[in-house]
C-alpha cells in the first residue's frame, strides 16, 4: 500500500452565513495537525478534538472567533486533498479521502506545547438539535410524516432521508397517522429517538443531515468497502456473543455509520453495516486508523 505513507488531511471552517471561511486545506502539509472524531448511529452528538501546530498568529486569531462555525474535516491516503464531501451519489467516493466529519464548533483554546504553540478544536455533530427543546401538540389524524418534519425542522439538522419514517409505516403495516393525538415535549433529538424506536428504526446526525435507518440494513447508494488483511486490517476482527463486529483498520474512503463493509479475513467474513467509528490519527506522528463496530446485514 504505497499510498499509506501519503496522508491528507483538509479542514474547513465556514461561518453562520455560509459566506466568510478559514481553509487549512493549502497549508496542512506544512502543520501538525492531529486529530479524534468519534461517530455513531445514537441520538447522541458526534464529536471532533482536533490540534494543530504551526499556525501563525493571524490564523490563530482568526480562529479564536469561530465558535459556532461549521467545521468539516477530511482525511485519508491520497495523491492530494480532496473536494469536501457532496453526498452519497457523489464523485467523492472516487477519492481516496472523505470528509470524516462536519459539525459546529465548541471550543478554541490556544496553548504553548513546548517548543510550539498548539491550538486545540473540539467540535459536535447534533449538538445544537440534542439541546433544542420543544412542545406542541398534534390532533388525531395527523401523519407521522408531519411529525416527524416538524421535528426535522426544529432541530436545525438537514432533512437527509426523514422520509423512512413514513416508508417504514407503508411497508410495515404501521398506522402512518395519529389515533389519539399527540403532545410532543422534551428535547428534539430525543423526541425522535422516540418514535425511531417505536418504528423499529434508529435515527442520528450524520454531517448535519438526520439519517434513519432500519437494524441491519445500510444507508441507501452507499458503495460496499472491502475489508481485508490485504486492504489493511490491522490484527483480527471479531464478532461477540451479541454480534457485534470490532475492527481496527487504515482509514478507509466510504466508512462512516450506516455504511455496508464486507469483511474478508480469517476468522470474520461476511457483510456489515457500521454502527460506530472512530477515526484517529496526525500528519507527523500516528498512522490514520478507523476503529468500527457494526453488526450484520439482514
Amino acid at each position: 500500500m504505497s499510498a499509506t505513507w501519503n496522508r491528507q488531511i483538509s479542514i474547513l471552517f465556514t461561518d453562520p452565513n455560509g459566506v466568510g471561511f478559514i481553509d487549512l486545506s493549502e497549508s496542512a502539509a506544512s502543520l501538525n495537525i492531529g486529530f479524534t472524531v468519534e461517530r455513531n448511529l445514537d441520538t447522541e452528538p458526534s464529536t471532533m478534538t482536533a490540534t494543530v501546530h504551526n499556525l501563525n498568529r493571524d490564523t490563530q486569531e482568526k480562529l479564536s472567533m469561530v465558535k459556532g462555525w461549521t467545521v468539516e474535516l477530511a482525511a485519508g491516503y491520497g495523491n492530494s486533498p480532496h473536494p469536501f464531501y457532496l453526498g452519497a451519489d457523489s464523485s467523492d467516493f472516487e477519492q481516496n479521502t472523505n470528509v470524516i466529519f462536519k459539525g459546529s464548533v465548541r471550543l478554541v483554546r490556544h496553548r504553548r506545547e513546548p517548543p510550539l504553540l498548539a491550538t486545540d478544536i473540539e467540535a459536535d455533530d447534533g449538538g445544537d438539535a440534542a439541546g433544542r427543546f420543544v412542545s406542541r401538540h398534534f390532533p388525531k389524524g395527523t401523519t407521522v410524516g408531519t411529525v416527524t418534519k416538524w421535528l426535522q425542522e426544529q432541530s436545525g439538522l438537514g432533512a437527509g432521508n426523514i422520509a423512512v419514517f413514513s416508508e417504514v409505516g407503508n411497508t410495515e403495516a404501521l398506522p402512518n397517522r395519529i389515533k389519539n393525538g399527540m403532545t410532543i415535549k422534551g428535547y428534539v433529538m430525543d423526541e425522535l429517538g422516540d418514535l425511531a424506536r417505536s418504528r423499529e428504526v434508529r435515527v442520528s446526525s450524520q454531517n448535519g443531515e438526520i439519517v434513519v435507518l432500519k437494524p441491519g440494513v445500510p444507508l441507501a447508494g452507499v458503495p460496499i468497502t472491502e475489508v481485508s488483511p490485504e486492504t489493511g486490517l490491522i490484527g483480527y476482527p471479531y464478532v461477540d456473543n451479541e454480534g457485534i463486529l470490532t475492527l481496527n483498520h487504515r482509514l478507509l474512503p466510504n466508512v462512516f455509520p450506516g455504511s455496508p463493509v464486507t469483511v474478508k479475513s480469517e476468522f470474520v467474513n461476511g457483510d456489515f453495516v457500521v454502527e460506530r467509528a472512530v477515526y484517529s490519527g496526525s500528519l507527523w506522528d500516528q498512522d490514520f486508523n478507523v476503529e468500527i463496530e457494526g453488526t450484520a446485514v439482514v
